[in-house]
């Protein structure tokens, strides 16, 4: 088996265990993976969505940061962004975000949730 294939295979297994309530299972394998895979932006993600699980939306939104950083063509980290920024209520941050997103969206889901996201801000 392929690092991709096992990196997927173990990415999904934490976002299992996010989305069944083991927000901490999630995270330490999430760090656990993001020292195997330190340059899979994917892992970041998943690390912000144990922090925004936790209410922790400064720490989720760094991870978001540090995803951008390693993929920067990849929409997903900029949509998760937007949300998590809309959310805390800093609409003009949000809609730079959605933007951007929509600029690297690929996928007409991704641009369809970018333009949505600006459209409710």
């Amino acid at each position: 088996m392929n690092e991709d294939t096992r990196l997927d295979r173990e990415l999904d297994r934490a976002w299992d265990l996010l989305e069944g309530g083991d927000g901490d299972g999630a995270r330490r394998l999430g760090e656990t993976l993001l020292r195997q895979a330190p340059d899979a932006a994917a892992v970041p993600v998943l690390l912000a969505a144990c922090a925004h699980d936790r209410d922790d939306a400064n720490e989720a939104l760094r991870w978001l940061e540090k995803a951008a950083e390693l993929d920067p063509e990849w929409a997903e980290p900029d949509l998760r962004s937007a949300e998590l920024l809309a959310d805390a209520g800093d609409f003009d941050a949000a809609v730079r975000r959605a933007t951007r997103a929509m600029s690297k969206a690929e996928e007409e889901e991704e641009v369809l949730e970018a333009v949505a996201l600006k459209a409710g801000l």
